[in-house]
């Protein structure tokens, strides 16, 4: 509306101008002609022409500025009705301030979402609304959002602390824009305002999990750290657990969660699997390598070939089931591990004894190594329910002609108490931390684990770490 006014208001001056240097510079002709003459018929005829000029003149002036007029009214009122419509249809708070940041114009929804009356706002300020800590972050995105000219440029969604009327804080989404005049300069802004409700966050969150996990795939930042698992009748290290360590240090339970949110689970957790795998060819011969797997990647025939490829050498692979998604069907997943344990790739199954899935998982899968849980190997020495669960699980193994591994071992008592129930194998922090370092891997090949005179269940280890 400013700059369809502003051109119309132009062109009238432009006009206004053109007829006036027409009739001047038509008076003079024939003012020039008429002395040379020196005639009184010739003052007449000036005289008509110019009252004649000036008639026109004032003729299209006047058509013009009530052409003007009324433009100007037509859009006021279409603007209007634009402006009483959207907010009918929308429960956004509707705004729009000069230049200084004054509020001229205000819609019903701020008493719903700032708890004020329209009218009392018009001609308050950003800083009698926003949190005071959040005006320097207003200022600082006008002046970000300037172009070459120093004109600001209109701002995307933003997120700011308003004070509601009864003095707490709510958190306003939205966005706004700079209105301008025919010349490009800044008269004021509009925009709109809405609460930032809790889904709103969770889909921001999501968002954010998704952009997160898409560069870690995109650029393959995933970390292997390995963790030792040694038999508990000799003290020799026989495997390792490859476990995913992420850029920022959070958890990879963290990432793998937000993977399943963003629908790219899948994808995270073939290539933690792959980044893991590609560690094979540099560990000792005799070194079994366990990787976590979820049941939907068990079932990714892309998946499968590859492992089914002439060079795998399946027979030192342990995948280990994990559960960030249910399984569906046993039989599905079954069918898929079939070819692969064929081929010597033994199956472990995780957390047993965390939940009924795992057993449920166990029974199912008939794996070749089951892995007690930390939350029954915690406290195992004085908790003789705990003893008596760790007791079902290894004859559980011996009639499925498994093998029992202890995970989470932290303390000496454990890990014999372990050994005399009957366990295989056990890894924690007291044999050893998840290490990323090669070098530390070095020294666990030719170690033995435990006292050298006692190479029988239930002793505690040679020295630490």
């Amino acid at each position: 509306m400013v700059s369809e006014e502003g051109t119309v208001s132009k062109r009238s001056v432009w006009l206004f101008i053109s007829l006036i240097a027409a009739q001047s510079v038509l008076s003079l002709i024939l003012l020039s002609d008429d002395l040379r003459r020196n005639t009184h018929d010739g003052a007449r005829k000036f005289v008509a022409v110019l009252a004649a000029t000036w008639l026109v003149l004032a003729v299209v002036a006047t058509w013009t500025l009530v052409r003007t007029s009324v433009r100007t009214r037509r859009e006021l009122h279409l603007q209007s009705q634009a402006l009483a419509t959207t907010e009918q249809l929308s429960n956004d708070w509707l705004w729009q301030c000069d230049k200084e940041f004054r509020l001229t114009y205000s819609s019903e929804a701020v008493r719903d979402i700032l708890g004020h009356e329209p009218s009392a706002l018009l001609g308050e300020t950003a800083e009698h609304l926003v949190v005071p800590e959040a005006i320097p972050a207003v200022y600082a995105l006008v002046q970000q959002n300037l172009d070459e000219r120093g004109t600001p440029l209109p701002s995307g969604p933003l997120e700011l602390p308003w004070r509601h009327a009864d003095g707490h804080v709510v958190m306003l989404q939205g966005s706004s824009a700079a209105i301008h005049d025919e010349q490009g300069r800044v008269l004021g802004y509009r925009g709109t305002r809405r609460l930032l409700t809790d889904a709103m966050v969770a889909a921001r969150e999501v968002e954010a999990a998704a952009a997160r996990v898409t560069r870690v795939l995109a650029d393959q930042t995933v970390d292997i750290a390995l963790q030792p698992i040694i038999d508990l009748n000799t003290g020799v290290l026989t495997g390792v657990e490859a476990l995913a360590r992420f850029p920022d240090g959070r958890p990879p339970d963290v990432w793998f969660k937000e993977a399943t949110e963003a629908g790219m689970a899948l994808d995270l957790d073939r290539l933690t699997f792959m980044s893991a795998l590609d560690l094979l060819p540099g560990l000792p011969d005799a070194c079994l390598l366990s990787i976590n797997a979820t049941p939907e990647l068990l079932t990714d025939p892309a998946f499968v070939r590859r492992l089914l490829e002439p060079d795998m050498q399946c027979e030192r692979l342990i995948i280990e089931i994990t559960e960030h998604v249910r399984i569906s069907t046993y039989e599905e997943i079954a069918t898929s591990l079939a070819p692969l344990r064929e081929r010597g790739i033994r199956l472990a199954v995780d957390d047993t004894g965390a939940g009924f899935a795992s057993l449920s998982h166990v029974l199912q899968l008939r794996p070749d190594i089951i892995k007690i849980d930390r939350s029954l190997v915690a406290s195992v020495t004085s908790d003789a329910a705990r003893r008596s669960v760790i007791t079902s699980l290894v004859l559980l193994a011996f009639d499925l002609g498994a093998t029992v591994t202890a995970e989470g071992v932290e303390t000496p008592s454990e890990l014999e108490t372990l050994g005399t129930m009957g366990a295989d194998h056990a890894q924690g922090f007291l044999i050893a931390r998840p290490t990323t370092d090669p070098a530390r891997w070095a020294r666990w090949w030719q170690r033995n684990w435990l006292l050298p005179a006692t190479h029988h269940r239930g002793h505690s280890l040679h020295q630490p770490n």
